[in-house]
Order: structure tokens, then C-alpha cells, then sequence
């Protein structure tokens, strides 16, 4: 239901980019509603994502400066392990990196809490990617 509404929602937004871009003075009263409503809903989804990044500077605070001082290896960051373009491309990146280097590769996961959100994660685990969920615990 919500990854229905997300794709509606990203396809009505795609479709608005004229009203968006329209000075409000050349705007009708109806696209002046329009690009409100519009804007209305990109700032909480901003705000979704400011907040999705406040937690995960606090979840970095949890481990000592000395982790942080010590960086080797490789690390990505992605929402989630869905089924998806983007994080095919991830787990075949990864999945190549821990081949060609000696130091850790990491994956950083926004959410893992769905089977559909873990859809990857099997892949993962058989190359040896160790993979964080921020809300979660560690896999791999």
C-alpha cells in the first residue's frame, strides 16, 4: 500500500515539474494550488530524510573516535536491500570490491525490518558483505 502511494505520488511529482518550475505571478489560481500542495508535500519529505540522517549521525556516535580514527575498507549506504535498480547495482558492486580488495567492504542499510527490504540480503551474506540496518541488528 505505501510503496504503491510512494510511486504514485513519484509519478504525479514528475508530472508537476512544469508547475514547479512556473513563477507563481505566471501561475493560474488552480496550478497556485497545485504547487502548494506540491511543495507541501516535498518539505515532509525532506523532513523524512533530515531526520532519517540526524539518526544515523547518532547511531555513528555510538562507536568509539578510535574506529573512526582507523578507517580502512570500503562502506555504502542505501535505504534498503529491496528488489529494486539501484540496490541490484549496490550488491554487484559490493560483491565485486570484497573479490578485488584485502580491506572490509560494509553496507549500511537505512531499513531491513521487511522480508521485502531484505530481498538482497542472502546475496550479501554469501560474499562475505557485512551489513548494518540502522535499525536493526548485524547481518552477515
Amino acid at each position: 500500500m505505501i510503496r504503491t502511494l510512494g510511486t504514485f505520488l513519484w509519478r504525479y511529482l514528475e508530472s508537476s515539474k512544469k508547475i514547479l518550475i512556473t513563477e507563481k505571478k505566471n501561475a493560474n489560481k488552480a496550478e497556485q494550488l497545485q504547487r502548494s500542495i506540491l511543495k507541501t508535500i516535498l518539505h515532509l519529505i525532506d523532513l523524512r530524510y533530515r531526520w532519517s540522517l540526524r539518526h544515523f549521525q547518532a547511531h555513528l556516535t555510538k562507536y568509539p573516535t578510535s574506529v573512526a580514527d582507523n578507517r580502512k575498507g570500503l562502506v555504502f549506504v542505501i535505504g534498503t536491500l529491496g528488489p529494486g535498480g539501484s540496490e541490484r547495482q549496490v550488491v554487484l558492486s559490493l560483491c565485486a570490491f570484497i573479490k578485488r580488495i584485502t580491506q572490509p567492504v560494509s553496507l549500511i542499510a537505512f531499513s531491513l525490518r521487511s522480508k521485502e527490504n531484505r530481498f538482497f540480503l542472502p546475496n550479501l551474506e554469501s560474499a562475505g558483505v557485512c551489513v548494518y540496518g540502522l535499525h536493526e541488528e548485524t547481518y552477515g
